[in-house]
């Protein structure tokens, strides 16, 4: 009943914001789609925050880690003893519960608002080459699929002095992107390119100040 009310809504909010973007329900799910990204920067942010800081810790864990691979390297047991023990020295523990309140807080909304998409009517309109976004388009689906190995290759290339990220990874996460997309309407894959584009921007604002504080 509640997630029918949240639905309603959030599909009642879309068409009234297409009316603010001259009648374009794209638009709409291009503005609605930045805006909630933006109202939930203070835990988006916080979350991407601790996640390069654990990897930046992880990182700098390497050669003691390899250390530890090396002496129990015949004793699996013991290796994930002294993993965990080290783990534990450096502040990182198995499951963060912070990100994973984080991660919580955020899904909902973006599932009301991915649910709405979703249920738009036939003939809800289109933007630029599409003329029904409630229709799969491959050229979008496309578009999504390299936005997010994009905003991949960002997140593995950050760390170690800029290294150069596994293509492979980068290939599998594109073309997974495509094959599900490519079957979805085109307000989703519109709504997935505008998070993976504003998801990119916010890691970059985040590392860069990471990296001016010196962690």
């Amino acid at each position: 009943m509640l997630s029918s009310i949240l639905l309603d809504l959030a599909r009642a909010g879309l068409f009234a914001v297409a009316h603010w973007c001259g009648g374009s329900v794209g638009a709409a799910i291009v503005v609605a789609s930045a805006a909630l990204r933006i109202v939930m920067l203070p835990v988006s942010v916080r979350a991407t925050r601790r996640r390069l800081e654990r990897e930046a810790t992880l990182r700098a864990l390497g050669p003691e880690l390899a250390g530890l691979q090396r002496r129990y390297a015949n004793r699996p047991r013991e290796l994930w003893a002294a993993t965990r023990r080290l783990h534990e020295a450096r502040g990182l523990s198995g499951l963060d519960r912070r990100s994973l309140v984080d991660s919580l807080l955020q899904f909902p909304p973006a599932a009301v608002l991915y649910s709405a998409i979703r249920a738009l009517p036939p003939g809800a309109g289109g933007l630029l080459w599409m003329r029904d976004l409630v229709s799969p388009d491959r050229a979008l689906a496309a578009l999504a699929a390299i936005a997010t190995a994009a905003a991949a290759w960002g997140s593995a290339a950050g760390g170690e002095g800029g290294r150069i990220a596994p293509l492979a990874p980068l290939v599998v996460s594109a073309v997974i992107t495509f094959a599900i997309l490519s079957h979805l309407s085109a307000g989703v894959a519109l709504y997935s390119v505008t998070n993976s584009a504003i998801g990119a921007a916010e890691q970059a604002v985040v590392r860069r100040h990471l990296a001016r504080s010196g962690r």
